[in-house]
């Protein structure tokens, strides 16, 4: 059948059987044609988020703060996402490289050289590709691995202004190589599922849907948005946000991750007010929510004119 129409389901409503159309990334009840509102805001905030890192390391420039803390918070969140390690694990190994031999910096590195291409259950070529694709590194006509664009912004970090791998600006690049890549890497694979039907990256996904959940929770408290110290999410919110992720165990793994109560380390979620039975959004996160929202009306305004 074809993808397309694919969004269409009958649902018994108690009376008759009618047709209900079905976001092709979550599954849940969608008012447009193709995606519901939840899931065309994760993956705007995607591509925004992407977008803003990659032009400033592609100038050589710091990204914003509020960028940055949302990357952290993102990339520790999926930090144990199996499909991510296979990239991490290449991108570690050809940075060290660099930094310990400075003619590879100008010969490149050949690709045999890379010994995690060897390791891994992901395609040797696709990896190269995505991260080619991503201006991390570039290859040549012969087949060896030189910087990129993101990559030399690092790099320039140790090689010019001499910063140690324990510096704020060292921590801060690196943080952005990584998330860049996290976030290409989900792009690809959720607009592949909407068109082919593969695999769906749940974990990623409702990563994102939760803070669009956020996202669609207070856009229209335009006036009251820059006094908001704390954004909230009702325990049945989030509980259906996560529904998608089929297991009971499936669940309970993510909201120990996202929680922090496995590693001490709150991602997403700093507590979880028992009386009101909501979670409180880690407060990291806060200025990249403003900013997300600022950035959806705007565009929902040149949209209307």
């Amino acid at each position: 059948m074809d993808n397309e129409n694919n969004n269409d389901r009958w649902v018994f409503d108690g009376k008759y059987f009618v047709k209900v159309k079905r976001c092709l990334l979550c599954g849940l009840p969608s008012h447009t044609d193709k995606l519901c509102e939840n899931c065309q805001y994760a993956l705007f905030q995607i591509r925004e988020l992407k977008d803003c890192l990659t032009e400033a390391l592609r100038e050589g420039k710091m990204p914003p703060d509020w960028a940055l803390k949302a990357a952290e918070k993102i990339t520790e969140t999926l930090a144990d996402y199996p499909y991510f390690l296979a990239y991490k694990k290449v991108i570690s190994e050809i940075v060290w490289y660099y930094i310990i031999d400075d003619e590879s910096l100008y010969n490149g590195i050949e690709i045999e050289e890379v010994t995690e291409l060897e390791y891994t259950h992901r395609s040797r070529d696709q990896i190269l590709r995505d991260l080619y694709e991503l201006e991390i590194i570039d290859i040549s006509l012969d087949r060896r691995i030189f910087p990129g664009k993101m990559l030399k912004s690092l790099l320039d970090l140790k090689k010019i202004y001499g910063d140690n791998f324990a510096s704020f600006n060292w921590k801060s690049y690196t943080l952005a190589i990584q998330a860049i890549f996290m976030l290409g890497i989900v792009e690809k694979l959720l607009e592949k599922h909407i068109k082919e039907n593969t695999p769906l990256p749940r974990i990623p996904l409702v990563t994102f849907k939760i803070l669009s959940a956020v996202i669609q929770k207070y856009k229209d408290k335009t006036d009251e948005l820059d006094r908001i110290n704390e954004f909230r999410l009702l325990d049945i919110e989030l509980q259906a946000l996560i529904s998608i992720l089929g297991s009971k165990v499936s669940k309970n793994r993510f909201y120990i991750n996202i929680t922090g109560i496995k590693d001490s380390n709150a991602k997403l979620i700093e507590d979880f007010d028992e009386k009101e039975k909501e979670f409180i959004i880690h407060k990291d996160l806060n200025n990249y929510i403003k900013r997300m929202i600022e950035r959806i009306r705007d565009v929902e305004r040149e949209r209307k004119r």
